[in-house]
């Protein structure tokens, strides 16, 4: 209700438009226009905007919204902002109504960036860490334009964007939704903000401050682009404790604007979840320390005694390595570097400026070369010795057909085939031609059926996708789906006629993703994944194995967890205290727990202990529809747990206190309203845990 409120109370209003003046589509594409320019010698621009599609589903029973086009990408200087639009057709049965709760239509904020109801660092109303440029709440990037968009009609949803300071490349994912009533279709809608460089070369930018703060100053912090084989001196002061210092690398897209760092590590199913210590980097080394060589990429336990200061030297011959020298004091002597539950180093840590380095610039002409690497934020790739930029005044071609240079940059990864004619000269044009795509690959695909998001009936069905490492970052995937007859054993493109019912990206360093069709129904089924390419004809598809649902659907004979996860924090970050929050996700509703149910939990180091609804939890379940990890669970199917006083010990571990990320062993009380108890044995998810690593 605070996001009806908030809009209701001085946002302004854009238009609805009827399918009679959809002539007007390419005009309001146009209306992606940077506000202002930062300094004459940054210059800002907008992409092509992209056109609504030839057909969208009409009269699906609800709330339902299609995609309908959108304004280009920007390309902004530091601290820029730009108008940003986006149509959706309302393709249901009823009418969005503004400022009534369960009827109002908004955009939310999605995965994978930044995460479903996530604060963004590209806009948003100013608080939870987020920029003030006028959204409805900081998880609601815009609401409904006008008073009432019924059926059949298209509305234009407009909001602000702003460029974060360190130059990049920056997404924000959205999503519709009707507060208080679901959200609606997942079309893997994206703004892609490209943060530039002051023209004509990169300026030293700040690097983000550690946290907490270390008393060690790593000189300097801007960033140097410089040719392989150079070197680059920094300076270290110590303060405080003397105690010797690690030297390492980490990978220079990092810390991140919150001061986290990359911890990516993956489970057997190539899963991220990460090993709390950072990931470091071997891409460069240190040549010199206080004056001594040196030839490695960690260098152990350096200073201490009553030095208080550090100078070294560093240098690369791997082409494009990016990096950033990290000086820590390694408390655990296990020479990684600890992050906390956030990702951010949990010991004392200093930051040096990013350094890129490569090989000498590619000469002018023309030639067929295979991309080694890509750096988008600065528009080089680079092939085996030679480098080479791109910028507007260019033309790109993506199999011989004009592509915009956001295409380009899309789709330009490690292994693709590009016929360039170079100009050195940057006010001539060069062209640049993706004659062969190698990393939009379309994933594998494992399926499953059963009861996803907390109805009870055996009716969803849920994709397991998982792309090639290879693959670029960001590709775009389209899911379709095909009601098969004839019993068939296998899926293929002639198994039945296939629509696409969502699009969807694998999370940023990661290869697995999953993606649930709710509510399909009984049949027999198949699914296919494919590449989305911005012209010609798309990579092969996947097809994963057939499904078949029986008539009737069956339904769940105990109810099962399929997601815990901690909410909220209060105290520690590592244990259980009053405060901390977290909500367990079923197959099917459970009844609010009496007083004295509760849950029994062990920890990494063998504590013991209970939850007990009404001595030290408070517990309830949802009464409407909610959201957990991305899934729209069914009401009464969330249950809801809040710390309100010290847990009962029932078995003394190693640890005092109860450290988050402990399983459940044991329930009383948690059942439905059958009476049937909680299943563990058949439960997807029993440890009540931080959110998934990113």
């Amino acid at each position: 209700m605070n996001a009806v409120r908030a809009w209701r109370h001085g946002a302004a209003r854009a238009i609805v438009v009827d399918l009679a003046v959809l002539a007007l589509i390419a005009g309001a594409l146009a209306i992606g226009h940077p506000s202002r320019a930062v300094a004459a010698t940054c210059t800002s621009s907008v992409g092509p905007g992209i056109p609504a599609p030839t057909s969208v589903p009409s009269g699906i029973e609800g709330f339902h919204a299609s995609w309908y086009g959108q304004s280009g990408y920007p390309t902004l200087c530091p601290g820029e902002r730009s108008t940003a639009v986006v149509a959706y057709y309302n393709s249901g049965t009823r009418g969005w109504v503004s400022g009534r709760l369960g009827e109002m239509a908004f955009l939310g904020t999605w995965g994978p960036l930044p995460g479903q109801d996530q604060p963004s660092m590209l806009g948003g109303d100013g608080t939870n860490g987020s920029p003030a440029t006028g959204w409805p709440r900081f998880n609601r990037v815009a609401a409904q334009p006008a008073d009432y968009v019924g059926p059949n009609q298209v509305a234009w949803f407009q909001f602000t964007i702003q460029a974060p300071q360190e130059p990049g490349i920056y997404r924000l994912y959205i999503r519709p939704l009707v507060e208080g009533a679901n959200w609606m279709e997942d079309f893997g809608v994206f703004w892609q903000v490209t943060v530039k460089f002051p023209e004509p070369g990169p300026s030293p930018s700040p690097t983000p401050s550690p946290s907490p703060a270390s008393g060690i100053d790593v000189a300097p912090t801007g960033r140097a682009t410089l040719a392989t084989g150079a070197t680059r001196t920094y300076t270290v002061s110590l303060s405080g404790a003397s105690v010797c210092v690690d030297l390492a690398f980490i990978d220079a897209r990092v810390p991140r604007a919150d001061g986290s760092l990359r911890d990516v590590e993956r489970d057997t199913a190539g899963n991220v979840v990460g090993d709390e210590r950072a990931d470091l980097s071997s891409a460069a080394v240190f040549t010199l320390i206080n004056g001594a060589p040196a030839n490695s990429s960690f260098i152990e336990c350096v200073g201490g005694g009553s030095s208080n200061s550090i100078t070294f030297a560093i240098s690369s011959f791997t082409v494009n390595a990016f990096v950033r020298p990290i000086v820590f004091r390694d408390s655990d002597t296990d020479r990684k570097l600890l992050v906390d539950p956030l990702d951010r180093p949990a010991e004392p840590t200093g930051i040096g400026g990013a350094v890129r380095f490569l090989p000498p610039s590619a000469p002018q002409g023309a030639q067929k070369v295979i991309v080694q690497s890509v750096a988008v934020d600065e528009r080089i790739f680079v092939d085996v010795g030679q480098y080479f930029r791109w910028d507007d005044n260019d033309a790109f071609l993506y199999g011989g057909s004009t592509i915009s240079r956001t295409q380009f940059e899309q789709v330009l990864s490690s292994g693709d085939s590009v016929s360039v004619s170079y100009r050195i000269d940057p006010t001539q044009t060069s062209t640049f031609d993706v004659t062969s795509d190698s990393g939009n690959t379309a994933p594998s695909m494992a399926t499953v059926f059963g009861s996803f998001h907390g109805t009870g009936v055996m009716s969803d069905v849920r994709l397991t996708l998982t792309e090639p490492a290879s693959n670029a970052d960001g590709v775009m995937f389209a899911i379709a789906r095909a009601t098969v007859a004839g019993g068939p054993t296998s899926c293929g493109a002639g198994s039945g006629t296939y629509a696409q019912i969502a699009t969807i990206t694998v999370p940023i360093d990661a290869d697995v993703t999953t993606f649930d069709d709710h509510d399909v129904g009984s049949g027999t089924f198949c699914y296919s994944v494919t590449p989305v390419v911005p012209l010609g004809t798309p990579p092969p598809s996947t097809f994963g194995p057939i499904v078949v649902i029986p008539q009737p659907p069956p339904t769940v004979f105990s109810p099962a967890s399929l997601e815990a996860r901690l909410v909220a924090m209060s105290g520690s970050a590592t244990a259980f205290d009053a405060g901390d929050s977290f909500k367990i996700a079923f197959t099917e509703p459970v009844r609010v727990p009496a007083n004295g149910a509760y849950i029994r939990v062990r920890d990494a180091d063998g504590t013991i202990a209970d939850f007990i609804c009404g001595t030290n939890v408070a517990c309830n379940t949802n009464d409407s529809s909610e959201l957990l990890a991305g899934t729209s669970y069914a009401p009464g199917s969330v249950l809801t747990v809040v710390l309100t006083a010290d847990l009962k010990i029932v078995g003394d571990g190693s640890v005092a206190g109860v450290q988050i990320g402990a399983t459940v062993i044991g329930t009383a009380g948690i059942a439905d309203a059958n009476g049937r108890d909680w299943s563990l044995s058949s439960s997807n998810d029993v440890v009540i845990n931080y959110p998934p690593a990113r």
